[in-house]
This record gives structure tokens, C-alpha cells and sequence, in this order.
């Protein structure tokens, strides 16, 4: 469904917006002049918080106070001559962004919801702050607000009304960009889980600042269009009945939706505010209203007509047979390159307070090669795998691929030396689809953002077709391509198992780790999942697997390594570490006479 809205779902707004700019040439007023303005700058605010909170999961609500940071903007550089529109929209946007980025700050420490608190309280600092520099601001009382010039001829209110719908338009082009971008994508994939986009190569701590300054930048220009709107500016307007209002805008509308906002900002302009005496009872209005639709109507109206619309086209809906893999369609000559690279991980050591969660372990994995890591709860499996991969931070050893040393690096730079990995629970982003999860192992080879995603030029258009080539590549290898446009989400545990691996085999990584991938599985599902690790390395991919049903590791495992008490007790060939005396008593807890009691689950 995303793809087809990539390609046509800009169509529709487009053909609205400019029946909407050429509505009154022709005479055409369905709503006044000045309520559509109003409904553009509710919707750069909501836009900025559908970026941030929407997709990034970030709940940042400081954007009143950055739009009232664009408004008196606006109003300082006019009193002192500077009036020109263009300059007094890009002088506001940079501050806009340096005050996302020092509100967002503390978004690093702190969780959203101690974040939306924070944030919520710059409202309450707006009037101290007016005060305090009253020979600039007018104060409390406020100031009248020279009016802007373009070109050096004054913005008249006809004139305003294009300008508003065309910044309104240049803003909702670059926010769809982005979001079809390798950034919305990472936004995503932050927002499901902060270590999935570490493992895709993106850093989430520039996730999260990057959605608090780019969601902030719409804010601020919305100050300065409000500003030559009410020709006056005081701090009154910017309340908490303000926030509530286009908070209640974007979840109405759609919070992780593009155009969402604009629904949202409809409703809102000729709804409620009509009402006689709206004022006095706004905030308890508003507070009921994101109770029932956050509640009820989480989708908010553009999620509906999504889920509508997949309904109808039947793109994203899972039916009964597509749990069934398929053959593949393409030659071994068109399968991607997933020529693997060696891992060697020597002394790894690890503590937690008291506990040795590693004492010295040590891995060696190799290209077209299953290697494996058996062990008891507490053995320090995963542990290994984190102090590989940068999630966990080594006390002492060393973690080398082709002999280029790794120890110390963060998580993200690790993953964009070509080590990828999948979790113990699978991690699948809202709203994407299996190909797109897929393609998302592609970030790891950099260029999450550039003029050319976010224009859309050829070189950006020839990228995006290549990797979703390669997702479609890597599907149809694993019996996949037949659900590659289905919802990622709501295909089955085992099926998102296979889709898991196949992300984390896309991109070229050397090194492949994937973390208990067959828990929870039924015969069928272990039997994909087996196949599918055999094709992998037979196209040359370094694997490094976490498992506790012994029987599957036996059956695709080239080398196996036994851990016990974050140390390392066999390795070896499968039946040799199997019948080893200290895994037996440290782990199988049977005697090699018994062969019929393997393969225990954990």
C-alpha cells in the first residue's frame, strides 16, 4: 500500500491545492480567506508534530512555543526594517530549529512521556520570557506587527492567502519526501525500536534530535504567517488551549499520516471554533475530545481511509494461503551478493555490577558457514552478540572483521561496517511493507538523507528501484515475493521470522547474527527457516546464530560453540561439541547413550 501511495497519492492533494490557490479568481468561496490561512498555519504546526511524535514516536510538545519563537521573530526583524517575508521566514525556521534541538536535548535522558512534560512547560516560560525582553516583545500588553513586502512591495491579504498556501505547499512536498526517504524510513524503524535502527546503521540519538529540529522548522515559519495574520502579538494566543487544539488536529486527522494534518486543521478551523463562546470551555472541549479520538480513533481519518483503501485493493490483506513459500522465479545469477566476511572475536569480557556476564569468550565465524552459540539462560550468548555487534560496550578483548578492529564502536558505526543483526522478538515497523522492511537493511550502506531524496531526482529515483530490486531479490530466494506488498505487520510469527533474516541479509553485510530466529516456530516454520539459512550462506553470507532448540542448530549448523557462565566450554563440529562431557552437564543435562532425548527447547 505505501508503494502505491509513493507513486500516486500525491495527485489528489495536488489537484486540491490549487483549486484551493485559484478558488478565489474564480470566485469560488466555500470558507473565507482567512479561515484557509488559518488552516494552513494550524497545519504546519500539526505537520511538525506529526513528524516527530507521528513517525518518531517522540513526544515533543514544545511547538506552540517555537510557532510564538517564529511570531516574534517576525515581529523583532520588522520593527527594526527588516520586513522582506523571505528573510524573516528563514531568520525564523533557524530559530526554530536551534530551539528544537536545545528543547530536545533532554529527550536523550529522559522517556517521552517525562519528555512531553518538559517541553509542555516552555508554554508556561513564554510570558516571563516577553517580559523580560519587553523593549523588544511590547510585553504583556504587546506590539503591533509591522507588515512583511516581497520584492519590495507590501504583502497585501490577498497576497498573504497565496503565500500561505504556497509555503503550506513547499512544506508538505518536503515532509512526504522525507518520509519516502531512507530518513522516514529510519524515522520508522526508530520509532518501533530504537536498537532496530542502531542495527540498520542510523544512530538514534541524531534520530531523535533530527525530529525535534525538523518538526520545529514548519512551527516557526506558522509564527510568522500568524503574526502578519493578527497584525498584533501579544503571548494570549499561544495557550495551552493552542496546544490542545493542534495536538487534537493531528491525532484527529492522523498522526503518522503525511496529509493528516490538513484533515485534522479542517475540522478544526470551521468545527468547534464556530461555536459561540468556543473560548471559555476550549481546553475541557479539546481534552475530551484527544481522550475519545486517541482512544477510539486511534488511526486517526487519514489511517482509516488507509485501511480502507487496503481493504479494497486487497494489497495488504493476509490471506489464508500466504503462509505457503513459493518457488523462486529467478536464476542463481540474479540473486544478490551476500558474500560474507570473517569475524573473530577473541577474550570478550563483560561486567555487570557484580555479575561476570563475559569472562574471556571468544567467536570465530566464516563466509558460507552457520555458526552457532548453545547455551543455558545466563550463558552470556546474547550478551556476545551485543559486545559483537556495539550494543553492549566490552570490558576487555577484542572484535575484528577481515582483520579491521571493531572494539569500542558505537552500535550504528558497527552496523555500517557490515555487521547486521536480528533480535529475539521480531521487530516490524508499523505500517511498511514486507519489501520495504526488507529494503530497510539497505541503510546500513549510508545516504539516509540528500537534495536528492528530498527533491526526488533521478539519481535518488535509480537508488530506490535498486534496492527494492534487490528486497524482491531476496524475497523470491527465500519463497517470499508473493506477500512482498503485504502489510510486514500482520503476516505470521514465522513468516516475520523469515522477513527478519532476510533484512538483516540485505545491504551486503559480512557478518550476519541472528538471535534465537526458530523460538516459537512449528515444524513448517522451522523447515522455511532452516531452508532459507541454507540458501543464505550458500550465497556466500557469514551467519552467526543464538538458538536453544538443539536439534535445528544441529541440522544447519557448520560450527557450533558452547557457553556456560559467559565463558567459552566446546566449539567444534556439531556432534563433537554435542557429545562433549562438560556441554552435556552444563546444558543437555543427558548422557550420549540417550540420543533420543536431544533437541530439548528452551
Amino acid at each position: 500500500m505505501t508503494s502505491l501511495i509513493a507513486r500516486f497519492g500525491w495527485v489528489t492533494p495536488v489537484v486540491l491545492w490549487l483549486l484551493t490557490l485559484f478558488a478565489p479568481g474564480w470566485g469560488f468561496t466555500l470558507i473565507s480567506q482567512r479561515d484557509i490561512i488559518m488552516i494552513g498555519i494550524y497545519c504546519l504546526v500539526a505537520a511538525g508534530i506529526n513528524l516527530s511524535f507521528g513517525y518518531g514516536g517522540e513526544l515533543a510538545l514544545g511547538q506552540v512555543a517555537v510557532m510564538a519563537a517564529g511570531a516574534y521573530t517576525s515581529l523583532i526583524l520588522g520593527s527594526h526594517g527588516h520586513t522582506d517575508v523571505l528573510v524573516q521566514i528563514a531568520a525564523s525556521a533557524l530559530v526554530g530549529a536551534v530551539l528544537g534541538l536545545v528543547t530536545g536535548l533532554p529527550g536523550l535522558r529522559l522517556s517521552k512521556w517525562s519528555l512531553g512534560l518538559t517541553s509542555f512547560f516552555l508554554i508556561m516560560l513564554l510570558p516571563g520570557v516577553v517580559v523580560a525582553l519587553r523593549d523588544e516583545t511590547g510585553g504583556l500588553e504587546g506590539s503591533l506587527v509591522t507588515p512583511v513586502t516581497a520584492f519590495g512591495e507590501p504583502v497585501l491579504v490577498d497576497d498573504l492567502y497565496v503565500l500561505v498556501l504556497v509555503v503550506v505547499g513547499l512544506w508538505f512536498v518536503i515532509f512526504r519526501n522525507l518520509i519516502m526517504s531512507g530518513y522516514g524510513t529510519a524515522l520508522r524503524s526508530f520509532r518501533a525500536n530504537p536498537m532496530l535502527v542502531e542495527s540498520l546503521g542510523v544512530s538514534a540519538r541524531s534520530m531523535r534530535l533530527s525530529s525535534y529540529v525538523i518538526g520545529a522548522v514548519p512551527a516557526a515559519v506558522a509564527g510568522v504567517l500568524y503574526a502578519q495574520l493578527a497584525g498584533y502579538l501579544s503571548p494570549t494566543p499561544f495557550s495551552l488551549a493552542l496546544l490542545l487544539s493542534v495536538l487534537a488536529a493531528s491525532v484527529f486527522g492522523g498522526s503518522a499520516s503525511i496529509y493528516g494534518p490538513v484533515i485534522g486543521s479542517i475540522v478544526l478551523v470551521v468545527g468547534p471554533t464556530q461555536i459561540e463562546a468556543f473560548e471559555e470551555y476550549s481546553v475541557l472541549v479539546y481534552g475530551v475530545f484527544l481522550l475519545v479520538v486517541g482512544g477510539l480513533f486511534r488511526h486517526g481519518v487519514a489511517g482509516y481511509v488507509r485501511i480502507l483503501m487496503a481493504r479494497i485493493t486487497g494489497r495488504d490483506a493476509v490471506t489464508p494461503g500466504d503462509d505457503k513459500l513459493t518457488p523462486p522465479q529467478r536464476k542463481a545469477t540474479e540473486m544478490p551478493d551476500l558474500q560474507g566476511g570473517s569475524l573473530r572475536a577473541v577474550g570478550v569480557s563483560k561486567r555487570f555490577g557484580g555479575l561476570q556476564a563475559l569472562d574471556g569468550a571468544a567467536l570465530s565465524a566464516d563466509p558460507g558457514q552457520v555458526t552457532a552459540l548453545i547455551g543455558s539462560n545466563g550463558a552470556g550468548k546474547t550478551t556476545l552478540l551485543n559486545a559483537i555487534s556495539g550494543f553492549v560496550k566490552p570490558d576487555a578483548g577484542s572484535v575484528q572483521i577481515d582483520g579491521t578492529d571493531l572494539t569500542g564502536r558505537s552500535a550504528a558505526r558497527i552496523a555500517r561496517a557490515g555487521v547486521s543483526r536480528a533480535f529475539q522478538t521480531p521487530v516490524i515497523p508499523e505500517g511498511m511493507s514486507v519489501v520495504e522492511v526488507v529494503a530497510s537493511g539497505a541503510l546500513r550502506r549510508g545516504g539516509l538523507v540528500s537534495p536528492a531524496s528530498l527533491l526526488r531526482l533521478p539519481s535518488f529515483r535509480r537508488k530506490r528501484r535498486a534496492d527494492d530490486a534487490a528486497a524482491r531479490g531476496l524475497l523470491d530466494l527465500a519463497g517470499l515475493s508473493h506477500i512482498a506488498d503485504k502489510e510486514a505487520s500482520s503476516i505470521p510469527l514465522g513468516l516475520r521470522r523469515l522477513v527478519e533474516v532476510l533484512r538483516a541479509a540485505t545491504g551486503s553485510p559480512r557478518v550476519v547474527m541472528l538471535d534465537e530466529p526458530a523460538a516459537g516456530l512449528a515444524d513448517d516454520a522451522l523447515a522455511d527457516l532452516a531452508n532459507l539459512l541454507e540458501l543464505v550462506k550458500s550465497h556466500g553470507a557469514t551467519v552467526v546464530l543464538i538458538e536453544h532448540n538443539v536439534s535445528f542448530v544441529m541440522s544447519v549448523a557448520d560450527t557450533v560453540y558452547a557457553m556456560d557462565a559467559g565463558r567459552l566450554i566446546a566449539h567444534g563440529e556439531p556432534e563433537a561439541v554435542r557429545n562433549d562431557p562438560q556441554v552435556i552437564n552444563s546444558y543437555l543435562g543427558r548422557s550420549t547413550a540417550e540420543p533420543e532425548q536431544e533437541g530439548a527447547l528452551q
